[in-house]
Parts: structure tokens; sequence; C-alpha cells
């Protein structure tokens, strides 16, 4: 409460009186639920974008002690580990003048990173299968040089061994979260599908989305109308702005290609298509209880 001081004048008094008030209205408003905002404050919201994930004072909390059974229903996280441990186990793998990963080991990787459907159709395509190929591997290999996991010395792709102790079984938990938080904060999700479409503040405010999708329904949610629900305005008229020049795309197409098909890769939603005229589109999605057993929030 304002407190007069002995030699203040009127016009003093006046402006501090007014100081104080709108400082209690900009807290009172920082503090208040928005329900453009998902029913969160300003302050919250705040504090999940702008915290990083590691800090203990960050409102999302990733789990590090998800059992190996658990960690491996993902898709990336498998493939990804055992990409790991084939390069530990290897001693570390000859890189490429280029800088990648050799053919050989690239072969050696194809049944790891593709089912049986998807490796006749690269060998169909490629006679001979180089690093970038196979996306998903040079996806993982960017991914985990991005977590520290793996360096280039001496020409060599190596495990790092700092981290050399998460290939254990009974750390997997740990390094799924080191992954996983790599993924989300630190890759550029854009970089997975080569489109150019600008969506870094859809990444940057990824943890305020994650927290709307927790709270669905665990049943089938049409894609359509989820923008409105998970993505805050500011984002929303950015990713408008993006697509103006793209016939036939929308915020939820982004949506899709962004953020749903990555979710999907670590197991924490499916994603039902449907055929369209020329491709599949994609309809619904389903949060799976993976999810909530991988992210929890605090808030």
């Amino acid at each position: 409460m304002f407190k007069e001081s002995e030699g203040m004048s009127d016009e003093e008094i006046i402006l501090a009186i007014l100081s104080e008030k709108f400082a209690q209205y900009s807290q009172a408003r920082n503090n208040a639920p928005d329900p453009e905002m998902g029913n969160l404050s300003p302050d919250q919201v705040h504090r999940l974008i702008y915290t990083e994930w590691e800090s203990p004072q960050c409102p999302i909390q990733i789990n590090r002690d998800l059992p190996v059974e658990a960690c491996e229903t993902s898709i990336f996280f498998r493939a990804t580990r055992q990409f790991l441990l084939s390069v530990r186990d290897a001693g570390g793998i000859k890189a490429t003048a280029t800088g990648n990963l050799p053919r050989k080991f690239v072969a050696e990787m194809i049944d790891v990173f593709l089912d049986p459907e998807e490796k006749k159709t690269l060998l169909r395509i490629n006679k001979v299968v180089n690093e970038t190929d196979l996306f998903d591997l040079h996806v993982s290999r960017v991914v985990c040089e991005e977590a520290g996991l793996i360096g280039n010395y001496k020409g060599k792709f190596v495990l790092r061994k700092k981290y050399q102790h998460l290939l254990e079984p009974e750390k997997a938990g740990e390094l799924f979260r080191h992954l996983f938080i790599t993924y989300f904060q630190k890759f550029n999700l854009g970089y997975a599908d080569g489109i150019s479409i600008e969506t870094h503040s859809l990444q940057g405010s990824i943890a305020y989305t994650l927290n709307c999708l927790q709270k669905l329904p665990d049943s089938w949610q049409p894609i359509k109308p989820l923008p409105k629900k998970i993505l805050l305005p500011a984002i929303r008229a950015e990713l408008e702005l993006s697509i103006r020049d793209l016939p036939y795309t929308e915020i939820h197409n982004v949506l899709e290609l962004r953020l749903f098909r990555h979710l999907s890769q670590w197991g924490l939603l499916e994603i039902q298509y449907q055929k369209g005229n020329y491709v599949e589109e994609a309809q619904a999605i389903r949060i799976f209880p993976f999810f909530g057993k991988v992210i929890s929030f605090a808030i």
C-alpha cells in the first residue's frame, strides 16, 4: 500500500498512487485465467514457454524413470538407441569425406529404421543408399550430435564417454528424456520434412501446446478444430501468415506435418488418415496413455 513520504508534492503523490494501482492491476491481470490461453494466466503461459525444460522449476517435466520397455514404444527412440549401440559396439564409425555415415553402415541400419514395405520402396528408388537417402537415420544422427551423445573424433563418429552409461537398459529413461528435450527444444522440426513453412513460433511455444493436448479426451479428436484449442492466438496468426501463399494448406495441415507426426514417432499419439484425391489426409488424432507417463505439468 502506498505510503506518503514527507516533502512529496501533490503531483508526485498522485503519480505514485497511480503507479501503485497500475502495478496491482498488471499483477492481477497477469495472474488471471484467460480463456484465449487455455484458461491459463499470462504468467503461467510465460513460464511454460520461456523456462528451460532442464530446469527443476520448469512447469513441464519429462519423466527420467521410464523402463526400457516403455521407452521402446517410441519408434524414434528404439531406432536411435540401436544406432547408438551400433556406434558404440563398433568402436566408432569412420565418416565419409562429406562428413556422413558410410554406405556399409547405412545398409546395416536399414532394417533398424524401416519396416519391410518402406525398405522395399527405398531399395527400388535407390541403387545405392547414402545416409541422407535413409533420412530417418540421418535425423537420428543429427539429433544425437545436437544432444552431445556422439561427436566426430579423428574422422570417426564416436559415442562420447560421458554418455555411454545411458545405453544401459536401466538408464533408458534418462536417455529418452535427454533425446526428447533435444528433439523438441533444439532440433529444427522443419528440417525433418524439408518443406519451406516457417514454424519457429510453433516449436517455441510447444510446451503450451503439449499442456493443451494432455487435457484432451483420450478419444479420437478431429484435427480441423484443434488449432483454436491448442495454439495461442498469436501463434495461429503467425501460421496463417506463413501459409497465405500456399493453396490448399490450412493451419491444421501444418500442425499434422510439424507436430503430430513427430509426437507419433515418439509414441505419444496416433494419427487417423483418410485417402484423399491424391494423398492420404489426416482426419483425427488420439492421445495415448503413454503421453501422461512421459510428460507432466506443475503449473
